[in-house]
C-alpha cells in the first residue's frame, strides 16, 4: 500500500470540520482523501456508472455514512440539510431512500438505543410504581424511529392486554421525539426489548 501525502488549506480543513460536529480536521482530511480517490477511480474504471444524479447522491452519501460518520447514527434530514447543506426537499428524500436502504439495521439500532431511553427513566417510572402510581405517564426521549419501535410494541401489547396503557406522542423536532408512557407500561416494555435484543 503506497502512502500519500496531499495538501489542503486552512479553510478546507474548517469547513470539513464543521460538517462533521468538529471532529478533529487532520484525521477527517485523510478519510475524505481516501473517499474521493475511491469515487473517482470507481468512475475512471467503470465500477460505478448511474444512471441518475439522484442514484449518484445516493451512493456517494452512502459511502460517507460508512467512512466517516459513526455506525450508529442513522442517515437522517438533519445531517444532510445543516451538515452537507443539500436542499429542503432532496435532503427529506434521500435521508427517507437511506433509511430503506439498510432499514434492518436501523431497526436493530433503533431497538437499542429505545431500551437505553426508557432505562433512563427506570427509577423515575419505580417510584411512580411505589407511590401506586403505575398508570401515570412519563416523558421520554426517543428518535423518530425508536418512536416507531416503541409505538409497534405499544400495538402489540394492546393486542395480548386490553389493560395495557400506551404511547401517547407529544411532539417532535427533526429526529427527536417525545413520547408519555405509563410507569407500569415502561417496565412492560422494557422486557419486551431486552427480549428482542438477545435474540437480535
Amino acid at each position: 500500500m503506497a502512502q500519500v501525502t496531499i495538501e489542503v488549506d486552512d479553510a478546507q480543513l474548517a469547513e470539513l470540520s464543521r460538517a462533521f460536529d468538529g471532529r478533529d480536521a487532520q484525521e477527517l482530511a485523510v478519510l475524505f482523501a481516501g473517499l474521493a480517490t475511491t469515487e473517482h477511480l470507481n468512475w475512471i474504471t467503470g465500477r460505478a456508472r448511474h444512471r441518475s444524479l439522484t442514484e449518484e447522491h445516493l451512493s456517494r452519501i452512502q459511502h460517507i455514512y460508512e467512512v466517516m460518520i459513526p455506525e450508529t447514527e442513522a442517515p437522517s434530514f438533519n445531517r444532510l440539510y445543516n451538515s452537507f447543506n443539500l436542499p429542503h426537499g432532496q435532503a427529506m428524500y434521500l435521508a427517507r431512500a437511506l433509511g430503506d436502504m439498510t432499514l434492518r439495521h436501523w431497526r436493530r439500532q433503533a431497538i437499542v438505543d429505545l431500551l437505553a431511553d426508557l432505562k433512563r427513566v427506570e427509577a423515575q417510572a419505580q417510584q411512580r410504581q411505589e407511590q401506586q402510581e403505575g398508570d401515570k405517564g412519563i416523558n421520554i426521549r426517543t428518535s423518530k424511529m425508536g418512536a416507531l419501535e416503541l409505538s409497534r410494541m405499544c400495538d402489540a401489547e394492546f393486542k395480548l392486554d386490553r389493560n395495557f396503557i400506551g404511547v401517547t406522542p407529544k411532539g417532535g423536532v427533526g429526529d427527536q421525539r417525545v413520547v408519555e408512557l405509563a410507569a407500569d407500561s415502561i417496565f412492560t416494555i422494557i422486557g419486551k426489548l431486552e427480549a428482542e435484543v438477545v435474540d437480535a
